[in-house]
């Protein structure tokens, strides 16, 4: 008989363990067990971002949406700046992340990245005469999450984690969606109940409550809304056989409606243009979805609803504060300062004055004007100057994503289309409203930004790609076998010599 010889397990593991499960024992019995439940989902969570930065840059856009429901707990104000924290997080690990997950450091960046320089240099001219927190908050609105844009520069998205971005938008806006539309039907006085606030969570446009999901207002979950759609289209008309695509198509009309529950006109106007841009830029079909739309207008409740959702008086309230306030311009050419108007003038106050967020009741007056137009606030804050230069900045950016989307193909000309829609959408919107003062857009729009700025330099340099740049039937087949039977997931790519 051939005797085995088994190897004994060193002391040291088996002590571990005991350990371990001896604490986690103890902790529990203690009363810690969420804190270690928390621990559970954190500590993996942090390793995959450690070892992968990208990996933190897709759970921001993940939790993003989610950011309102903190309204509805007693967290400290710490709890407040995860985004913050995250961000700057991630940009820092992109200085230590392996090389070949590096992007190559001889590209040249885009052009209008000269534009946006000199942006920033009048900014931080015009804090340098602003009272401190006005200064602070107003440079955060404008310039903060360009940092998530330089981390994907450095680190930029493979091809799978484009294609994660486009299904972690379209997973994330349907449960938002659904939530919105459920919350007709629990009622403004049951919400009311959970902790939500009058006129700051809790709006109603004549008797409709406006929803507002899981954000902490109607107008970022009309425009987060906005985005999905338009990416949603975009990637899905390009590779229709898809079942993500299918399972998208199938869940636009709840999209739709949670659209037209905000009561967001500005949204609903983004949302048109940016599907004309790709009616008559990449997909003509969907031109014959006019006739769909204008049909399921019809079923929209009558009477007071249309009265109530095509109010004009809230444009006419901005087009009479815009008219009064002409002479700011001629009085101040170069502007009253950043952050002289709008939400970062009312948190300087605030924080000034010092609060909590778990007992915060914000102000009913007041304690700054709102411009409800973001080139009149551009105009306002850094004078003609910054709104020339943020005019040059958003159009340099939407031509350039044109010239990208000439280069590329396949799922990544989609993505790019969608992008050149959104900013499209965005750049109209900004007419009626202070779009990149709206959180969580002004996260999106930056790390949109920085996944397309990636995109172009990989197709010039043939980077190695988990989904090769082929039509985009092939998009999704290995690369070993191109010739399936169907679309399948890309694989996980392997540098060179891993």
């Amino acid at each position: 008989m051939i005797a085995v010889a088994r190897r004994r397990l060193p002391f040291r593991l088996p002590g571990i363990v005991t350990m371990g499960a001896v604490a986690v024992g103890v902790l529990s019995m203690l009363g810690y067990g969420l804190w270690l439940l928390a621990a559970a989902v954190i500590v993996p969570v942090l390793i995959a971002i450690l070892s992968r930065p990208q990996r933190g840059v897709l759970l921001l856009i993940a939790l993003l949406p989610f950011h309102g429901l903190l309204i509805l707990t007693d967290l400290p104000n710490a709890a407040w700046a995860w985004k913050e924290i995250l961000a700057t997080g991630v940009l820092g690990l992109t200085f230590a992340a392996r090389p070949e997950i590096q992007g190559s450091p001889d590209r040249a960046l885009p052009r209008w990245s000269r534009v946006l320089g000199a942006l920033m240099a009048v900014a931080v001219v015009s804090a340098a005469f602003a009272p401190k927190y006005q200064a602070m908050f107003g440079l955060k609105v404008y310039f903060f999450y360009t940092l998530v844009a330089l981390a994907l520069w450095r680190c930029p998205f493979d091809a799978a984690e484009r294609d994660h971005f486009v299904s972690i938008l379209m997973g994330v806006g349907f449960v938002t969606a659904v939530y919105g539309i459920a919350q007709q039907v629990i009622g403004q006085w049951t919400l009311n109940s959970w902790g939500y606030e009058w006129g700051d969570q809790l709006r109603t446009t004549g008797p409709y409550l406006r929803s507002f999901s899981t954000f902490s207002q109607p107008f970022p979950f009309g425009y987060f809304l906005m985005l999905v759609i338009i990416v949603g289209v975009a990637v899905s008309m390009g590779e229709p056989g898809r079942l993500r695509s299918r399972l998208f198509f199938a869940s636009l009309p709840v999209l739709g409606v949670a659209l037209v529950f905000t009561f967001v006109r500005g949204a609903w106007l983004g949302t048109a243009v940016g599907l004309l841009y790709l009616a008559f830029r990449r997909h003509k079909v969907l031109v014959y979805g006019v006739p769909l739309v204008v049909v399921a207008s019809l079923f929209l409740p009558g009477g007071s609803f249309s009265t109530s959702a095509f109010d004009p008086a809230s444009l006419n309230e901005r087009t009479t504060g815009w008219q009064r306030r002409t002479d700011v311009l001629l009085e101040a050419p170069l502007g009253l300062g950043t952050g002289a108007t709008g939400a970062a003038r009312e948190r300087a106050s605030l924080q000034q004055s010092g609060f909590s967020h778990a007992d915060l009741v914000w102000p009913r007056e007041s304690l700054r004007y709102q411009p409800d137009n973001w080139y009149v606030k551009v105009a306002f804050e850094l004078g003609v100057l910054g709104l020339w230069l943020w005019i040059a900045l958003v159009v340099s950016i939407l031509v350039w994503s044109r010239r990208i989307e000439g280069q590329v193909d396949g799922h990544d000309g989609d993505l790019v289309a969608a992008f050149g829609a959104f900013m499209l959408a965005t750049m109209v919107v900004s007419l009626i409203s202070t779009f990149f003062e709206v959180a969580p857009m002004d996260v999106y729009f930056w790390i949109f930004v920085g996944i397309v700025a990636t995109i172009a330099p990989a197709v010039g340099r043939r980077a190695p790609s988990r989904i090769p740049l082929r039509a985009p039937s092939e998009a999704f087949a290995r690369t070993d076998d191109l010739v399936g039977p169907g679309p399948r997931r890309p694989a996980r790519h392997r540098p060179p010599g891993a």
